[in-house]
């Protein structure tokens, strides 16, 4: 019996992501694939216990998803 693994989903987190994203980009041909995100509000506060939260979400090889969040530290 042949089992077969695939990287499907990588969270990394950086404090300059947007340059990190560009290097992605630049190098290994990555493409975003949504929107960057900005979120913020009372509610994310609650619930992740920061009070706001940016990413961005590329895709590298046409099916593994990378998504760069900012460092919070």
């Amino acid at each position: 019996m042949q089992h077969s693994i695939k990287l499907v989903h990588t969270n990394l987190i950086a404090k300059d992501w947007k340059s990190l994203s560009k290097y992605y980009c630049d190098v290994f041909g990555c493409k975003p694939t949504y929107p960057e995100r900005d979120l913020s509000g009372e509610w994310l506060d609650k619930i992740t216990e920061i009070n706001s939260y940016q990413n961005v979400m590329l895709k590298v090889g046409g099916y593994t998803d990378v998504m760069l969040t900012r460092d919070f530290s």
